[in-house]
């Protein structure tokens, strides 16, 4: 029986000492706090994969990027599909061999051939095209995968030119140190207005040590009209130009190599690591590697399935990207231009992609793809755009001499 004495001393029993009610009110605090860091690690982590899925591409535009780095940079997917639709009536019809006469005809016919080789490179990377394309009701699937597949190949050359222009600023300052150095900020003083730029875009044709014609050239009153000429000093290595032989050397210069190397290997390169080689020489790099020059399995190349091979498409892609940013020319997906005060850019690629696909010398093509398979304004008055008709001639007259010797 509880007496009024032992009562409070029951209760002092039940309340908790002060020390303990310290202790508990310290680990309530320290839980808080750990959840409250856990919490923010959460909504980092949710912030992470939010930004990672927004600019995850969809598979049918990584398809895109694809098709135009490695079928076509400038005949959308929907123009080669045409093509083999043609093909496929006029072989019905037995008008698919007749033969072209006149140099109108030869053109569209190389032409057609170009497309339908880049059809087949298509349907290599992209095979349900092929699928749809046998299935008559299903156009309008048809026509909705082609525009998903656009928007990849327009998201590939925005990115990869807005990538050139901050790369070739770096490789030629230091290369050549000019006085006034070129901005990868501003399009201003670039292409012929700069030095630099107008050397490497002048033709070797051209004999740049004349003074009278350099400043020809840069006032656009030179009687040289350079638009006609797809060989440029730019893709030849230094001291390694023959005027008198355009082959040799062509498509082998270090700028070249860099440009590949910064748009399939890696997002930035050190521009001393490739040494440029003749076609007497095999292409090597210099002992010395940077480590971020390493490719890895996550590079363009790998993603696009290149299987370490090199084709003309691919050079000829390299070489409009890297003619593009000695102009500083920004494009994005809505205006990506085909020519450029006169020169036409297409023309340069399609120019290019013959040089490989509709050759009878096999030794010059395979000279100058082994270095990439090795090395892992204009004046107004050039308005009309050439259709380099000239490039190919002399291009012809120089094989056939060869064939000759």
């Amino acid at each position: 029986m509880f007496t009024s004495s032992t009562l409070p001393q029951a209760n002092m029993t039940l309340s908790p000492s002060p020390s303990h009610s310290t202790s508990s009110i310290l680990n309530v605090e320290e839980e808080n706090a750990a959840l409250k860091r856990k919490i923010d690690d959460l909504e980092k982590q949710i912030e992470e994969l939010t930004t990672r899925r927004k600019h995850t591409s969809s598979p049918i535009k990584l398809l895109g990027r694809a098709v135009c780095r490695l079928a076509s940079c400038y005949e959308t997917a929907s123009v080669l599909t045409k093509e083999a639709d043609r093909r496929a009536l006029a072989d019905e019809e037995g008008t698919l061999e007749d033969t072209p006469i006149t140099d109108e005809e030869v053109d569209i016919a190389r032409a057609q051939d170009r497309r339908f080789s880049a059809y087949r490179k298509l349907i290599e990377i992209v095979p349900r095209i092929a699928e749809l394309l046998k299935m008559p009701d299903e156009e309008k699937k048809l026509a909705d995968y082609l525009e998903k597949l656009e928007s990849g190949v327009n998201s590939s050359r925005t990115d990869d030119n807005s990538r050139m222009k901050w790369e070739v600023a770096e490789w030629l300052n230091d290369a050549f140190h000019p006085q006034v150095r070129l901005s990868s900020k501003s399009r201003t003083n670039w292409g012929l207005q700069h030095d630099v730029c107008r050397r490497l875009l002048t033709p070797i044709e051209v004999d740049w040590d004349d003074l009278d014609i350099r400043e020809a050239i840069r006032s656009g009153t030179s009687d040289f009209n350079i638009n006609e000429s797809y060989f440029l000093c730019c893709f030849y290595p230094d001291g390694g130009i023959d005027p008198n032989n355009v082959e040799h050397n062509f498509l082998r210069s270090r700028w070249l190599l860099l440009a590949f190397h910064a748009i399939f290997i890696s997002p930035s390169v050190d521009e001393d690591e490739y040494v440029e080689t003749s076609d007497d020489e095999s292409p090597h790099k210099k002992q010395k590697r940077s480590a971020h020059s390493e490719a890895s399995k996550s590079n363009v190349a790998c993603r696009i399935g290149m299987n370490g091979r090199v084709t003309g498409r691919v050079i000829a892609y390299t070489a409009v990207m890297f003619w593009f940013s000695l102009f500083s020319i920004l494009t994005d997906a809505s205006r990506w231009t085909e020519t450029h005060n006169g020169f036409s850019f297409h023309g340069l690629y399609n120019f290019i992609v013959d040089y490989f696909e509709d050759t009878p010398n096999p030794t010059s093509k395979d000279n100058a793809r082994s270095s990439y398979d090795g090395g892992i304004i204009f004046p107004t008055h050039y308005l009309a755009a050439s259709d380099s008709r000239a490039s190919y001639k002399k291009l012809a007259a120089h094989r056939e001499a060869s064939q000759r010797n």
